[in-house]
């Protein structure tokens, strides 16, 4: 469906909603990865080389920009320039399916920051 590299551009919009949101204050961090992959690897066909589905490197990239103790505002920018560059990649139905996710990831709670990375990518 998706590739790699578009995993991994996830993970880092979503690294930077839990941890530059302050979600992780109000979600441990192993229900937020259930959400995650409750979302998007049913959706996901493909594996990479070593069998592994390709939505995972969605997680694997939040877990090492959490051990880096990784700048939220720059894993944003990181995934907006992969947005900008990639635009095709993101059709309406992605769009939707990452609103989605945020939205179960969120319930009915609104994130702590006024200057939300959510809204962010709702501006894109």
């Amino acid at each position: 469906m998706l590739n790699q590299n578009f995993y991994i551009a996830l993970g880092n919009f979503l690294y930077s909603v839990y941890y530059g949101d302050l979600l992780y204050k109000e979600m441990s961090r192993t229900d937020f990865f259930g959400k995650i992959k409750q979302y998007f690897i049913p959706k996901e066909e493909e594996a990479d080389e070593f069998g592994t589905n390709k939505s995972f490197y969605c997680i694997f990239e939040i877990e090492r920009l959490a051990d880096q103790h990784a700048d939220p505002f720059r894993s944003f920018h990181i995934f907006e320039d992969y947005f900008t560059n990639h635009k095709f990649e993101f059709s309406q139905k992605i769009k939707s399916e990452i609103s989605s996710l945020l939205d179960e990831i969120l319930g009915k709670k609104q994130p702590n920051s006024s200057l939300t990375f959510v809204k962010k990518f709702q501006k894109l």
